[in-house]
């Protein structure tokens, strides 16, 4: 395809990437009660306030605006909202225990998918080049995915993992970047970045000045306006994670 790179490094994303949610947002929605309330009921706590139904949703949307105003939430955040929405009714000792329960959910009955081929291409990629793993974490933390990869048995692949509820900024606005150069001794255009979103994932590799894939399944509209892109710092959009050992061995010099 006419590029050839001096690879060191590569970055991935989390979420739409290496892993996909199970199932669609009703079907978790519906586990996440059934668990939730099964819960309480273990605890002998009356859910008359239907708690299970709503507790996620009510953190989920409060960490995302948090993390709108550049902040990342703690967990002694996340436990004063629900406190405060639960207008003090629902004693702090069973907010906390909700919300492991539903961090064990997670890494459980709704464990994410890992994308087909994506150990077998984390396995070829890591004997080739430095793999580091960079995720934006809201609800679902960076220990939840740490749990969920140790099950699939991928962590020994990854030299480091950045989180943005570990590090505080999102991917695409900390220093994640020049941190892994300084590890590594590398320059920006010896790493390439592999994400599923131009917003988030090509922004960061635009403004760190290294090399990006976008990956996911597009349509042929979207996939026209991608290719068409004036991020110069993509240079391949894959359907699956499947096609990313194929574009590496086309497009680097391994």
């Amino acid at each position: 395809m006419g590029i050839t790179m001096d690879l060191k490094v590569v970055t991935i994303d989390f979420w739409g990437t290496l892993y996909h949610h199970r199932g669609t947002r009703e079907y978790r929605k519906t586990v996440r009660t059934e668990l939730l309330s099964k819960f309480l009921r273990s605890i002998n706590y009356d859910d008359s306030l239907n708690i299970s139904e709503t507790f996620y949703e009510v953190i989920n949307i409060f960490v995302e605006s948090r993390w709108d105003t550049g902040k990342a939430p703690s967990r002694e955040d996340i436990l004063d909202h629900s406190y405060e929405y639960y207008e003090k009714r629902v004693p702090r000792e069973i907010l906390n225990g909700l919300l492991d329960e539903v961090y064990r959910i997670y890494s459980g009955e709704l464990q994410p998918i890992l994308t087909e081929n994506g150990k077998e291409t984390l396995k070829w990629l890591s004997s080739r080049a430095s793999l580091y793993l960079i995720s934006d974490t809201f609800t679902i933390t960076g220990n939840v995915i740490e749990k969920i990869m140790e099950k699939d048995d991928l962590i020994k692949y990854f030299k480091e993992r950045f989180y943005s509820d570990v590090t505080g900024y999102k991917k695409a606005e900390g220093d994640v970047m020049k941190r892994i150069e300084m590890i590594e001794g590398v320059e920006p255009n010896q790493i390439v970045h592999i994400g599923d979103l131009q917003e988030t994932d090509g922004t960061l590799a635009r403004k760190e000045g290294t090399h990006c894939i976008i990956i996911g399944k597009k349509d042929a509209a979207e996939l026209d306006v991608q290719k068409n892109s004036s991020n110069t710092q993509i240079f391949a959009f894959c359907e699956n994670f499947s096609d990313v050992k194929e574009v590496f061995s086309d497009m680097i010099n391994l």
